[in-house]
Order: C-alpha cells, then sequence, then structure tokens
C-alpha cells in the first residue's frame, strides 16, 4: 500500500507529464500562427483574451495574448488567422479549467 508521500509523487510526476504534453501542444498552435498585419484595434474589442507566459531555453520571458482575431505579443497587436487564434483559446481554457478535454 502507498504511503501518503508516495501517493503525493505519484500525482506530481502526473501532472508534470501533462503539462509537459500542454507545452508542447501550445508550441505545435504558435507554429501555425499567422500574422497578417500590426493592428492594436484590438483596443476597441470586448471578449475573452488568453494570455501566456512563455520562457525561452536561453531564459528570455514572451507574454503572447490570444485574443481572436488578435494575437498580442509583448504588448504588439496584430491581425491574425482565426482558427490558430481560437486553437489558443481553447487551449488556455482547457488549462484553466474552464472546459474539459
Amino acid at each position: 500500500m502507498d504511503t501518503d508521500a508516495q501517493k503525493s509523487s505519484k500525482d506530481n510526476r502526473g501532472a508534470i507529464r501533462k503539462l509537459r504534453h500542454r507545452g508542447k501542444e501550445l508550441v505545435d498552435i504558435l507554429h501555425k500562427v499567422v500574422v497578417y498585419s500590426q493592428d492594436d484595434s484590438y483596443t476597441e474589442y470586448n471578449g475573452q483574451a488568453v494570455i501566456f507566459d512563455l520562457t525561452k531555453t536561453d531564459g528570455t520571458q514572451i507574454r503572447i495574448n490570444a485574443y481572436n482575431p488578435f494575437i498580442i505579443i509583448d504588448g504588439v497587436g496584430y491581425k491574425a488567422k482565426y482558427e490558430p487564434c481560437e486553437k489558443l483559446s481553447r487551449l488556455g481554457n482547457i488549462l484553466g479549467g474552464v472546459i474539459k478535454r
């Protein structure tokens, strides 16, 4: 029978595996984002935004804000292709526990 510490350790390993999977999914979606032009009119819209804070392997950080049909990268807004932005929003809702997958 597992002790509480062993159960906790197993739970943590499972959570880490899920996060790694979601991280790969995030990167895959980001590779599919198509940016059309810089556009700051997103400030005139109302709706849900999903924010991802990323740390690259060299330690630099990037903030990606998916606000369909816009993507805001480090505070600069761009008009973007709808489908990848929608996938980013959906992933954000999954990670936030808003929807189950």
